[in-house]
């Protein structure tokens, strides 16, 4: 049974990045005039519609989504700071930016992956390149952490993917000659 029409017409809005979060299901979906924006549902037609226009006469393009305790961590692009980690917990107000960590541009988090509480994951800045960072949620804040400047300065160690066993995160990553 079709829970919304989200993008009227015969266009398909192509809701996908399913990530449950309590009794909620967080996903992203397209219509035509907010664009590809973050949706929540609880099942129900009426429980199914737009958690937040994060770019708001653009489009946010939210992904790369996972699951933290009560959090659910995503890539966003809101127009003003980049392609940026953003955190939800299934509310409007409660779906934040975590931190803008390339002022200059955009940070392009990837490869997020659930580790010790937080988030580790890939991202940009002017002053380290690619490199490995951190975020965890710590007395009300977000706390982020280059964890290791892999190729020291502005070149990239492109770290990619990361796989926690053992309470141990491997990953591969470039490394200078």
């Amino acid at each position: 049974e079709r829970l919304a029409d989200i993008f009227d017409g015969e266009d398909d809005s192509d809701p996908n990045d399913f990530t449950q979060l309590g009794n909620k299901i967080l996903f992203t979906a397209e219509d035509e005039t907010l664009g590809r924006e973050l949706w929540v549902t609880d099942g129900t037609p009426e429980g199914t519609m737009l958690l937040k226009d994060i770019d708001p006469g653009g489009s946010s393009r939210p992904g790369d989504f996972v699951r933290v305790g009560d959090l659910v961590y995503f890539s966003a692009d809101d127009g003003a700071n980049g392609d940026e980690l953003w955190a939800t917990d299934g509310t409007p107000e409660g779906t934040q930016l975590v931190n803008d960590l390339n002022p200059e541009g955009s940070s392009f988090p990837f490869d997020l992956t659930p580790f010790n509480g937080g988030v580790i994951y890939t991202a940009f800045t002017e002053e380290n390149g690619s490199e490995v960072f951190f975020t965890e949620w710590v007395d009300d804040a977000f706390v982020t952490t280059l964890l290791k400047d892999i190729v020291p300065g502005e070149e990239s160690s492109e770290p990619r993917d990361f796989t926690v066993a053992n309470g141990h995160v491997f990953f591969r990553a470039f490394t200078q000659d």
